[in-house]
């Protein structure tokens, strides 16, 4: 299987959530790592499988306990409309 890693960072204007995950998440710079995997044939971009590893602040009852949050690409991309969406005037 073929793997591809890229790292980026995911700006947030508003505080957000992902589905299945029951915590508001403030607003800020998160730094984020996509994985692509496609599989030996590479053919079927159907079969490529892809997740996103977000890096969470600390919580402030647990300052040092590093987190992370691993959520589908789609769900990202969800998150990231709604935010741009929610910080333009109506």
């Amino acid at each position: 299987m073929h793997q591809i890693i890229s790292k980026a960072i995911a700006v947030f204007c508003r505080s957000f959530s992902f589905p299945g995950f029951d915590e508001i998440l403030p607003a800020g710079e998160y730094d984020i790592e996509t994985d692509l995997s496609a599989p030996p044939d590479y053919l079927d971009p159907e079969a490529w499988k892809a997740s996103v590893l977000i890096r969470l602040f600390p919580r402030k009852s647990h300052p040092g306990l590093a987190r992370t949050l691993t959520v589908s690409l789609a769900d990202l991309d969800s998150a990231r409309a709604k935010d741009k969406l929610s910080s333009k005037e109506l």
